[in-house]
């Protein structure tokens, strides 16, 4: 099954992800036809395939990653490098990482081993540049 977003008028923001079966798309691999497709059946032209199996520009299955992310509702998509992005955290701190083609924090993400017992990552603190961490009641 392939999966195609739709994009505005722009052809930058997601507006929805469809599925669609792979007799309407020459197998799944023919965006052409999948996108003649469902121009018809939408009345919308803005139309591009997206991997279901493609996050942070690796193929989840071993396969080849295709636009970078599966494509996500108020995601952009950037044709100058042809990937998906997710929408850009309202963290200006956070840069895109043009490898993985996901927004990165200054500060890593911390592991499990990092945190003590019962300790879980809450969220992003912007004004000091930290990971906010709680422990649950």
């Amino acid at each position: 099954m392939a999966h195609f977003a739709k994009l505005d008028t722009d052809n930058r923001t997601v507006l929805l992800v469809v599925p669609l079966a792979d007799d309407k798309c020459g197998g799944g691999e023919d965006e052409a036809a999948g996108i003649a497709y469902l121009n018809e059946v939408h009345n919308w032209p803005n139309w591009k395939r997206t991997s279901y199996n493609t996050r942070g520009n690796v193929h989840l299955n071993g396969g080849t990653p295709f636009r970078g992310n599966f494509a996500g509702v108020g995601g952009i998509y950037d044709s100058e490098n042809d990937v998906f992005l997710e929408a850009q955290p309202p963290y200006p701190s956070w840069t895109l990482n043009t490898s993985t083609w996901l927004y990165e924090a200054p500060v890593a993400f911390p592991t499990e081993a990092e945190l003590p017992a019962g300790v879980f990552v809450q969220g992003w603190d912007e004004e000091n540049q930290q990971w906010l961490l709680t422990t649950p009641e």
